[in-house]
């Protein structure tokens, strides 16, 4: 940042300069008016020396000098105020070693950890930050992957009626000693708390399409919003399947599950009270929708919630 961030700054020091070369004031008189000391307006006087260097030279005709008149009509009187931050710090990294970091980097193509790791082993006193800005600083960061999609982003709309807002999550059920998986596909409106959950084999969109599908006629009105997280089975496809259907479909920010807070603590309720953590060997994906439905069943019309003033969804529905 420079010492001044006065705009006016800039223009006074050329008016100081013209009293001083074309009224042909005295130094002092002219260091006294601008109330600095008569040393300063020797540097500006340099600074505009070397600003006018081109001016005050005849380069077609060196043998020829320009006149003072000439000089001074084309002259240019601005002296921009510099910044007054170091050049250098103290404590910088030295050539030698953002040097061996760039040929570690071009020799493995590795991560910013791996790369530290092997300057240490080789003996170099540096932080891991260092070595992550040295290589931002020469654009060796892949910060963005381009095979990302855009998301376009929506206004998350108020659950002032049934349908405004439906959330949507996968709970990944794991057998611990298989390691088989089934994909619960869970749905919440946020205005009444109707939920639904169904089982499939396979984490695919057309399945999430499935579920809300499946939801909106169990519920018995219309879904205008639907916002999930970024996972792969809400991908471009499943919004353009709800987009043909008349649905809007927003995503949730990256690392903020709490955009999702409602369909995450219904997860939860499902977790403990209905399915457990873990998959059991002999359960399938018909058992475990049975037990789905049931659960489901009971939580909807039977189950009172303190977030609805101990009331059922389908009462909320009710209303």
């Amino acid at each position: 940042m420079s010492y001044s961030i006065n705009p006016n700054l800039e223009k006074a020091r050329g008016n100081a300069l013209k009293e001083l070369l074309i009224e042909k004031r005295k130094l002092t008189v002219v260091a006294r008016r601008y109330g600095v000391h008569r040393t300063t307006i020797y540097r500006w006087y340099i600074k505009w020396k070397e600003i006018n260097s081109l001016e005050l030279k005849n380069y077609n005709r060196p043998s020829r000098k320009v006149n003072e008149a000439g000089k001074l009509k084309y002259a240019r009187w601005t002296i921009k105020t510099l910044s007054s931050a170091p050049k250098h710090h103290p404590k910088r990294i030295d050539d030698n070693t953002i040097r061996r970091i760039l040929e570690l980097r071009s020799q493995y193509s590795r991560c910013s950890e791996i790369i530290w790791y092997e300057l240490i082993k080789e003996g170099y006193k540096i932080s891991l930050t260092s070595v992550k800005r040295t290589l931002e600083r020469h654009h060796q960061l892949n910060k963005w992957s381009k095979w990302k999609r855009y998301h376009k982003t929506t206004e998350r709309p108020l659950a002032n009626t049934p349908g405004d807002l439906v959330e949507i999550d996968t709970v990944h059920y794991v057998d611990k000693i298989t390691g088989k998986r089934r994909y619960i596909i869970t749905v919440i409106d946020l205005y009444t708390r109707m939920s639904y959950a169904e089982c499939h084999d396979k984490l695919l969109p057309v399945y999430a399409t499935k579920t809300i599908l499946h939801a909106e006629m169990k519920f018995g009105f219309k879904f205008k919003t639907v916002q999930s997280d970024n996972g792969p089975e809400f991908s471009r496809t499943f919004t353009i399947s709800l987009e043909r259907r008349g649905i809007t479909h927003r995503h949730t920010r990256i690392h903020h599950p709490n955009d999702n807070a409602h369909i995450e603590r219904f997860n939860r309720t499902l977790t403990n009270e209905c399915i457990g953590h873990h998959m059991h060997r002999n359960e399938t994906t018909n058992t475990i929708n049975q037990t789905l439905f049931q659960y489901l069943d009971f939580y909807n019309n039977h189950r009172l919630h303190l977030g609805l003033q101990c009331k059922t969804p389908s009462q909320m529905l009710q209303r």
